[in-house]
């Protein structure tokens, strides 16, 4: 009903609200603000009802509007919001509040409104607190807690913002990206010298340098032979210095034997053939031991 001086508004069991719409602030729909734009703001509209005794209100009403983290008693959050000289047509007005962006941290809120119309002295407040809904809380995501954030790149999901980087001792640091200083630290062998020839020193990029053999000088003793390279031994020699497998023909009986005290052992598959030991008796003249295992010594045999 239109507003007269004089005349009151009781709302005490008469306000029937519609469903709020509540949106930001951006200049009508939301768009997504390109980069430099101004960044959104924290300000958001509420839009209601007003009906008296069943009629919708058509008047000029100062409205108060508090925010609660609680349905009923609670804490106030934010600052209170006088909006004055609301012009409400048909029972419809639009509200644009602004509690901050702190207001809005993933809880519950919700809005304790009282209205004043024409010459009513004091506010009366709304029956039940409005509950808000999910528009407003597009705030929180402008300060939204690091563990409440989902689907973070793997890059960020350890928390570590720190973009300041350091080059340690033997590093090289641009931009973001590091290197191994080659004049500090050996980089590693990628190379290798031809066959005959070897590593001569090492520069510290990784490369080599390579040099041929330079000890080419050998030398053999006696019944030895030397063939470029190859070290042989000398079977032109016919006096007896060495046994051959074909068998020795020399001026001088080849000798083998041992001139320390010890024994001589001829070994067949492995196991004693035939032992020379050294004197024993008074006669100094060696023992000859032989024969296998098998054999048997009787009385009154010879041989």
């Amino acid at each position: 009903m239109p507003v007269s001086a004089g005349s009151s508004l009781r709302f005490s069991r008469l306000l029937r609200w519609l469903l709020p719409l509540l949106l930001f602030i951006g200049g009508g729909a939301l768009i997504p603000a390109a980069h430099g734009q101004t960044a959104l703001p924290t300000s958001f509209t509420y839009q209601g009802q007003l009906y008296d005794d069943g009629t919708p209100v058509t008047a000029t009403c100062d409205f108060r509007v508090l925010l609660y983290d609680a349905p009923i008693g609670g804490n106030q959050v934010g600052n209170t919001q006088l909006i004055s000289d609301v012009a409400v047509v048909d029972g419809f007005f639009v509200l644009s509040l602004n509690f901050g962006a702190a207001a809005f941290e993933g809880d519950a809120r919700y809005l304790d409104i009282a209205v004043r119309c024409g010459p009513e002295p004091s506010f009366t407040s709304f029956a039940d607190r409005v509950t808000l809904t999910a528009a407003p809380y597009s705030l929180y995501a402008l300060g939204a807690p690091w563990a409440g954030i989902g689907g973070i790149p793997a890059d960020l999901a350890d928390g570590d913002d720190n973009t300041t980087y350091t080059a340690g001792d033997g590093l090289a640091l641009a931009g973001t990206t590091f290197s191994v200083l080659s004049d500090t630290v050996q980089l590693r062998i990628a190379e290798a010298c031809p066959a005959g020839s070897s590593i001569r020193a090492i520069a510290q990029d990784g490369t080599v340098l390579c040099e041929s053999d330079d000890n080419t000088t050998y030398t053999v003793t006696t019944g030895m032979t030397l063939l470029d390279t190859t070290l042989g031994l000398d079977t032109s020699f016919t006096d007896g210095r060495y046994w051959q497998l074909g068998g020795n023909t020399a001026a001088l009986t080849p000798t083998l034997g041992t001139t320390d005290g010890l024994s001589l052992t001829l070994i067949v598959s492995g196991t004693p053939a035939l032992r020379l030991l050294p004197g024993l008796l008074v006669t100094d003249a060696p023992t000859l031991i032989g024969g296998s295992l098998e054999n048997r010594a009787y009385a009154g045999t010879i041989g």
